[in-house]
């Protein structure tokens, strides 16, 4: 029951207003709420993700045995991909991509791990497989065709979540690369150099992305129009934060 109040007075009501409840509880309590002129409802999702931002010992190392697990799975993406460019036999980006998500979702036999239990971990999400050319879809989860993998440019995506903290993972595979492609992929990589120096406790975030643009501009101008509009996102209990 909501607290009594004078006939004057405004409620406010906290809540996650992103977050879809279901069930008839859930659906009686909005339609009580909407009823009631006097109470205002208001969103607390920023409010509450400020206060669990700063994470604690175990958390931290929640987030450090996903993005372990994480990076143990790609290394097997990378044997997968060898052998097939190798043996002449490519799957599918989606066999490939269910592959790799089976193997996230019970990786104690696959990865040989110890000391964990199976129902710890999780795949975030189904990871995603690119190649070919083309234009490859860079937005986080984005799904894997049923064209077969091509010895090119291939870009794998996956996340592993391990008592219920997540890390993302995303690497790129080159076959016989033309010069100008190391060229742009050695732009990225002093690009990310750049930015890691920016990430600091206590600045803006969006001091990140603006080292990255002033860095572009000033090396490779002529590439900046093809820079991404986000550079990253933060993650823990959730894949990644709500301003994304």
């Amino acid at each position: 029951m909501l607290p009594k109040k004078d006939a004057t007075a405004t409620l406010k009501l906290g809540t996650f207003t992103k977050v879809q409840q279901e069930g008839n509880f859930a659906a009686g309590w909005e339609e009580f709420v909407a009823k009631d002129a006097a109470v205002t409802v208001v969103d607390v999702t920023s409010g509450f993700a400020e206060v669990s931002a700063v994470k604690d010992d175990s958390e931290i190392l929640n987030s450090k045995n996903a993005a372990r697990l994480s990076g143990k799975v790609m290394n097997i993406v990378k044997q997968e991909i060898i052998k097939a460019i190798d043996e002449g036999t490519p799957p599918t980006h989606q066999t490939l991509s269910e592959k790799i998500d089976g193997i996230l979702s019970n990786p104690i036999k696959q990865l040989k791990l110890s000391n964990v239990e199976e129902e710890d971990f999780e795949s975030c999400y189904s990871p995603t497989i690119q190649s070919g050319g083309g234009d490859y879809d860079l937005s986080l989860g984005a799904e894997s065709n049923t064209n077969e993998l091509q010895g090119d440019i291939i870009i794998a995506s996956l996340g592993a979540r391990y008592k219920y903290y997540c890390a993302h993972l995303t690497r790129t595979y080159f076959i016989n690369p033309s010069s100008h492609v190391q060229k742009v992929y050695q732009l990225l990589l002093d690009v990310e150099q750049e930015m890691l120096k920016a990430l600091k406790d206590g600045q803006p975030v969006a001091d990140v992305y603006k080292a990255a643009e002033s860095y572009i501009k000033e090396d490779s101008p002529e590439l900046f129009q093809y820079f991404t509009k986000k550079v990253g996102f933060g993650t823990g209990l959730a894949l990644r934060d709500s301003s994304h």
